[in-house]
């Protein structure tokens, strides 16, 4: 798997608009989140890992080996998707308060820029 952008890169890149979408912006969080939008975009099946952390549905876990699986999957997906695919999976991730919010989401969003 080729990595351009580790982790903290993820989390410094997706940082804006989690703070736009009042998400936690730090941490694996912003990781999980990522993966997890991709992931119900595309329907995804269950992916069970460490017999019984299910990646599609789980929250924030602080376990090295889940987030390793974590971030195994999330650059083979930044790999294969487009950039606009990955801001439609974000996008439909996030619910917005008004009118205001959502511009800010959107002007997050035109910023992304991803390379696996």
């Amino acid at each position: 798997i080729a990595v351009k952008d580790d982790s903290h890169d993820i989390v410094k890149q997706l940082g804006p608009l989690m703070i736009a979408a009042n998400l936690k912006a730090v941490g694996s969080s912003v990781v999980f989140n990522l993966l997890h939008s991709i992931l119900k975009k595309s329907s995804s099946p269950p992916i069970v890992v460490c017999g019984d952390k299910n990646l599609v549905t789980c929250s924030d876990i602080h376990s090295l080996p889940v987030e390793v699986c974590v971030l195994t999957i999330l650059y083979t997906l930044l790999e294969e998707l487009s950039e606009e695919e990955i801001r439609d999976a974000l996008r439909s991730s996030i619910a917005v308060d008004g009118e205001e919010q959502k511009d800010q989401v959107e002007a997050a969003l035109d910023t992304l820029s991803f390379s696996a």
